[in-house]
């Protein structure tokens, strides 16, 4: 008898342990997405080429992720939209960014992290191809791109990339550390992407300004209002905004021993594709984009490099 009632008794915690082990997953709440050290960052590039940059607010596996962006909104981005994210890295401090506010529970950040690919292409047309895939090796995009935004009322922006929304917008730190945002249907000219500290001369944001007294100047593109100011970073530090009535001329670095495309003294006779022709001195050449000329009246003329057939100089005796 005794026998039989130490059995029933094992049946029943086996039947008890069967039914806890199917009962199906059971939910867990982990603490929210910050490291030892404090708040991280992430970029995501989703599926359609949009970037996003900020501070991680939930991250779940095979579920989401929300960002706080550097506008203060947070952007939740579901895990079949994302194409890459990249490794987390301790939130950088800056008096701009908005007071933290408190976030639901999440799940933690995976134990290994996509790879890299470089970031979306440039362009605001929608022809533009699907970023490429992950590759096997080294860490994905991150943050320290930038690009040169050129807008249709003729502003000219170079600063590192916070967001990149196709269709949408995109969002640039300048060289004076402020945030600059662009709509997709106010910008006329976006730049590739460009890895911050490059050194090589395509799409360079170094500017040098000769003045009217003679004095030069070099540093770094921040923004340019055309017939009004450039404004640049010098190597220091400072931030320069200089008139353009102030300016003799303005140069972006060339290819190592190529030179000016663009005579840069002299009057010059630039034969456009119509048919016309423009006549003045030079002021800006931007390769591949535009020409800028000044005519002795003070009128400025801004001409597509594309339409313009040659250049030649009218007196060669005069010089700037």
């Amino acid at each position: 008898m005794q026998r039989r009632v130490m059995t029933l008794v094992g049946c029943a915690f086996l039947a008890m342990a069967a039914a806890t082990a199917f009962s199906g997953p059971q939910t867990a709440y982990a603490q929210p997405a910050k490291s030892d050290a404090g708040p991280v960052e992430r970029s995501v590039i989703t599926k359609d080429g949009s970037m996003y940059r900020g501070e991680v607010l939930e991250y779940a596996i095979n579920s989401h992720i929300t960002l706080r962006l550097s506008s203060g909104e947070s952007k939740r981005i579901g895990w079949d939209d994302i194409d890459q994210v990249s490794p987390p890295r301790p939130k950088s401090p800056s008096a701009s960014s908005p007071p933290p506010s408190s976030a639901p529970p999440s799940s933690p950040p995976p134990s290994s992290t996509p790879p890299s690919s470089t970031p979306p292409s440039s362009m605001p047309p929608s022809s533009m191809p699907p970023p490429s895939a992950p590759s096997s090796s080294g860490p994905l995009v991150g943050s320290g791109f930038e690009r040169t935004v050129q807008t249709r009322d003729n502003i000219t922006y170079h600063g590192e990339v916070m967001e990149y929304e196709v269709g949408s917008h995109l969002i640039l730190k300048l060289g004076d550390l402020s945030n600059r945002r662009i709509t997709w249907a106010e910008a006329k000219r976006i730049s590739p992407p460009r890895k911050k500290g490059d050194s090589g001369h395509v799409g360079s944001p170094e500017r040098t300004i000769v003045l009217r007294s003679g004095t030069t100047l070099r540093g770094d593109l921040v923004e340019s209002v055309q017939g009004i100011h450039t404004t640049i970073r010098l190597g220091s530090g400072e931030i320069r905004r200089v008139l353009w009535s102030d300016i003799q001329r303005i140069t972006a670095p060339l290819a190592p021993g190529v030179s000016s495309p663009i005579p840069l003294t002299g009057e010059l006779l630039v034969h456009l594709d119509s048919g016309s022709r423009v006549l003045g001195t030079y002021f800006e050449y931007i390769p591949e984009q535009q020409l800028i000329l000044r005519h002795p009246s003070g009128r400025i003329y801004y001409i597509p490099v594309n339409t313009i057939i040659k250049v030649t100089i009218t007196d060669e005796g005069k010089t700037e």
